[in-house]
C-alpha cells in the first residue's frame, strides 16, 4: 500500500495517541479504577484507532480506487475495498458506507 495522501506526521501523531491510551488502561486496571473510567479510557482507544482507519481509508479512495477505476480495474477494486470494510466496520454497516462515500470520491 502507497499512501498517497496522507503524511507520516500525521499517521505518527495518531500512533503516539493511540499508544497514550493504550499504555493508561493496565494502570487504571491495576489500580482500581472505576470501571466506567476504564470504558471511558478503551472508548478513547478506538475511537483513535478509528481515526487511523479513516484516514487511510480516505487515503485509498482518493488514490488508489481513483487509480482501478482509470485503470479498468475498478471492479476488482471495489471487491477488495468491500472485504476490507466488512473486516474494518462491520457488514451491516459496509454498503451504506460505500454508498454515501463513493459518490464524493473525485473521479469516479
Amino acid at each position: 500500500m502507497t499512501l498517497r495522501f496522507i503524511t507520516k506526521v500525521e499517521l505518527g501523531y495518531d500512533k503516539a495517541r493511540i499508544e497514550g491510551h493504550v499504555r493508561a488502561v493496565k494502570p487504571m486496571v491495576e489500580e482500581d479504577t472505576p470501571c466506567q473510567d476504564v470504558l471511558v479510557q478503551i472508548a478513547a482507544v478506538r475511537a483513535a484507532l478509528n481515526g487511523v482507519g479513516r484516514l487511510i481509508l480516505e487515503d485509498h479512495m482518493q488514490g488508489c480506487m481513483v487509480q482501478a477505476a482509470k485503470d479498468g480495474d475498478f471492479e476488482q477494486a471495489f471487491r477488495d475495498l468491500k472485504k476490507s470494510l466488512d473486516q474494518f466496520i462491520g457488514q451491516s454497516e459496509t454498503i451504506l458506507f460505500i454508498f454515501r462515500h463513493i459518490q464524493s470520491a473525485p473521479g469516479i
